[in-house]
């Protein structure tokens, strides 16, 4: 009896092991996480969410789509967790499970233009990621330009189709860097404010996944990997 006992807590323990892996939502931004042409997926956001997984022992599997259905994903139930910036999700109803990465929000004026203040940007054209930025610039007051990604972006900046350029610093200075825009790079982008980028969780995901998870957050964001990345990924 005892040995069918002990199989049977065997059996259900495997069953935890290979439980289906919980879904991850990931916003496409060169150089934090995008699908090369190959379909691989590469990242500061992705290499940090594998060395969680890793860490935490919890199959994650990573999602990667435009921003707005990103956030859509996690902010409807659709994902179990997300790496967003805090800002842009329903942080309300979700865990935060630890900080990854802290980066500047910023207007990014074309080569015409010194942006000192918001208001200078009346009745401008203001690019965007689909859904961004909307919290920080008065709606009525711009004309947003949706775009797909900041490669978009910056070529129509450099081209003199956006007054200004809406998103994280990093990521757009990371763009102009990747199309060769010296002009560009020399501008002065005007901060809105700083970005905490965070894992997210679902709350009722089990108190279990939620308490490893944290763990293995804290410990990745403790250890040399963080700056290693941000290294590998140009992002120093």
């Amino acid at each position: 009896m005892l040995k069918i006992w002990v199989s049977a807590l065997l059996g259900l323990a495997a069953c935890g092991i290979n439980a289906a892996p919980l879904q991850v939502s990931l916003p496409e931004i060169i150089p934090l996480s995008f699908i090369t042409p190959e379909g691989q997926k590469l990242g500061l956001y992705v290499d940090l969410v594998n060395a969680i997984s890793q860490e935490s022992g919890i199959e994650l599997q990573i999602t990667i789509t435009p921003f707005a259905r990103s956030v859509n994903l996690i902010n409807h139930g659709k994902a179990d967790l997300a790496v967003h910036n805090t800002s842009a999700v329903q942080s309300s109803r979700l865990r935060n499970l630890g900080t990854l990465h802290l980066t500047d929000l910023v207007l990014w004026p074309n080569t015409r233009m010194v942006l000192s203040n918001k208001s200078q940007l009346t009745g401008q054209v203001v690019g965007r990621l689909r859904g961004g930025c909307q919290r920080v610039l008065d709606t009525s007051a711009v004309q947003f330009y949706d775009i797909n990604h900041y490669e978009q972006g910056v070529k129509m900046l450099a081209a003199q189709r956006l007054d200004a350029l809406c998103g994280s610093r990093e990521a757009i200075l990371f763009a102009i860097r990747r199309n060769a825009l010296p002009a560009l790079e020399t501008g002065q982008p005007l901060r809105l404010e700083q970005m905490q980028v965070a894992l997210l969780a679902r709350q009722d995901l089990s108190q279990s996944q939620l308490e490893r998870l944290e763990r293995a957050t804290r410990k990745i964001m403790k250890s040399a990997l963080p700056q290693q990345l941000a290294s590998r990924y140009g992002l120093k």
